[in-house]
């Protein structure tokens, strides 16, 4: 049973470090960034369009902080690590 849950801790760790990974860099800042230069290409960029872009970069590391913490502490709570 020991094993079963510090498996079930390192696949919760390791899934939410990877959602973090997602969620953060590719969904907040790539896209954001690869939607900006798409709307500039096509001469409809605003400042609406730039202020999104802006605070989902700024807010990025916050959510990868914060999946990577979820993570921590479901990894503390499930393992039986002594």
């Amino acid at each position: 049973m020991r094993q079963l849950r510090n498996l079930l801790a390192w696949i919760c760790l390791i899934s939410a470090s990877v959602m973090g990974l997602y969620n953060g860099v590719y969904k907040m800042l790539y896209l954001a960034i690869i939607n900006a230069c798409m709307l500039y290409d096509a001469g409809v960029l605003s400042a609406t369009i730039i202020a999104k872009t802006v605070i989902s970069c700024l807010c990025s590391p916050v959510i990868i902080c914060g999946w990577a913490f979820i993570g921590l502490m479901l990894f503390a709570v499930i393992s039986e690590y002594d």
